[in-house]
């Protein structure tokens, strides 16, 4: 049995984010065959528009409407947590739309352990020590469970998307977590899901491609299969020649059947420059989300 149906990863028009959905769409088809990849899209365009058009030849789209008064990047985290309760039968791994995935023994490691009818959170101890956080606080990255366990832990009311999203703690701060809300909302009153917390097994200096520090990849490494996610470097038309080798390295350890998507979705469709994407030298390490 499969320990998933489906991917969902969210993203706005930005091209720091939208940019990645061929590419990790067609990394997960290639080592998850059997799972539907779909992509939760902050958008205000209509059926029958281009851009929908074309993002749904790497996956089914569900779109939700942009909320006014509310930063487009925090409708975005919210969106991994909406988007399941589409499918209330159907079991579904989310993750950040940035976080491509390379190591499919590493993922099945932690989702295989899932017992049936619990919601799987992986990761608590990235917040060990950070007592300013609210008791029970987990990363997104990784919940895998039934729709109806996220509409359960959110929305237990079923309230429709603009309604439900105004309803999150903290929505229209400056300093919104999704993460943080949404251990709030299990602090508040009584869940009725059965909890399954385990840890992820993840070194960041060591096991990760990130964007924060790479300069070069340890091909050496690469092929060994020790790294075990990349969190992308953006935006990710400027890094052409590194998305080459993640291509090549899915092609020879997961035999995708399709060629690597080779496409530059804001370039096609003119989205303009992608939104507050420094270099990673300029970037200031500070309180954000360990996805």
């Amino acid at each position: 049995m499969n320990p998933f149906d489906k991917v969902i990863v969210a993203s706005n028009e930005d091209p720091a984010y939208i940019d990645f959905w061929p590419i990790v769409s067609w990394c997960y088809r290639a080592m998850f065959p059997w799972a539907s990849v779909e992509l939760a899209l902050l958008s205000n365009r209509t059926p029958g528009d281009l851009l929908l058009s074309r993002l749904a030849e790497f996956g089914v789209v569900h779109v939700f409407p942009i909320v006014d008064g509310i930063a487009q990047k925090h409708q975005s985290k919210m969106l991994m947590h909406a988007a399941p309760q589409l499918s209330p039968d159907t079991v579904c791994y989310v993750d950040g739309i940035d976080y491509i995935p390379i190591n499919r023994d590493w993922i099945l490691g932690f989702v295989n352990q899932r017992e049936s009818g619990r919601f799987l959170l992986v990761g608590s101890e990235v917040y060990k020590g950070q007592k300013q956080l609210p008791p029970g606080i987990m990363p997104s990255s990784h919940m895998t469970a039934e729709g109806w366990m996220f509409q359960e832990l959110t929305n237990p009311d079923m309230l429709p998307w603009e309604e439900w999203l105004l309803d999150i703690p903290d929505i229209r701060s400056a300093k919104f977590m999704e993460e943080e809300a949404i251990a709030k909302i299990r602090n508040s009153r009584d869940v009725a899901v059965d909890f399954q917390e385990i840890p992820r097994n993840l070194n960041v200096a060591r096991d990760t491609i990130d964007r924060a520090t790479w300069s070069a990849i340890d091909r050496e490494r690469l092929g060994r299969g020790e790294f075990k996610r990349i969190h992308s470097p953006r935006p990710y038309r400027d890094y052409a020649a590194f998305y080459a080798i993640v291509e090549e390295w899915v092609i020879e350890h997961y035999n995708a059947e399709t060629p690597p998507p080779n496409t530059i979705l804001s370039r096609e469709f003119d989205l303009g420059p992608p939104i507050n994407v420094a270099p990673p030298a300029q970037r200031k390490r500070g309180r954000r989300s360990r996805r």
